[in-house]
């Protein structure tokens, strides 16, 4: 069965930590916005950027703003799978430049069923990586409306796949998919290795 899949690229935090916008900082020849964007489409039908303002420019991605300004990651995947129009959705952060497109695939396949498909690695969630049904909405609402933005808040009053990080290895070998730049060490780090 083949599930298909929107790429929600989560881009308008505040970068506190970095006191830059991270989403463009470069990749080699692209900012590492663009480089997501690119993996997503090997396997999504469809991108859409959710921004706290409109500073984006991609072809052919949808670039949204956020409903829920103050909801955090949990208020970009709401407004996110607003905007979508398939039923299945891969959201992630825009500071992860270790990601492959691939990972959306590996989760579709075990979409069926389920309202969340997460990686799971070393026992704790990656709930920035993961596949949100659309039926997840009107929870994300009600967690949203009683003030918690912890995107794993939502997850009791769903039906979730957990998929460990040991299941993606054995398809997509070892790496640091979930390697994610937060402060100016993390890309100091980062820019040190390959691209």
């Amino acid at each position: 069965m083949t599930v298909q899949v929107t790429g929600i690229v989560l881009a308008g935090g505040k970068s506190t930590r970095m006191n830059f916008n991270k989403a463009l900082l470069p990749c080699g020849p692209v900012t590492m916005l663009e480089k997501i964007v690119d993996e997503l489409r090997k396997s999504c039908t469809q991108v859409i950027i959710v921004a706290g303002k409109n500073e984006y420019d991609f072809r052919d991605c949808l670039v949204i703003p956020d409903i829920y300004p103050d909801g955090g990651p949990l208020g970009g995947i709401y407004a996110g799978l607003r905007a979508s129009r398939t039923e299945y959705n891969f959201c992630m952060a825009c500071d992860m430049p270790r990601f492959k497109g691939e990972l959306v695939k590996i989760l579709a396949l075990r979409a069926p069923g389920y309202q969340v498909v997460v990686p799971q690695v070393r026992g704790c969630y990656e709930p920035l990586l993961a596949l949100y049904h659309q039926s997840c909405l009107s929870v994300i609402e009600e967690v949203l409306k009683a003030g918690q933005r912890k995107i794993t808040a939502i997850y009791p009053y769903l039906k979730v796949n957990a998929v460990t990080h040991e299941e993606i290895a054995e398809k997509l070998g070892e790496s640091e998919y979930f390697l994610n730049i937060n402060t100016p060490e993390d890309w100091e780090s980062y820019r040190g290795s390959s691209f």
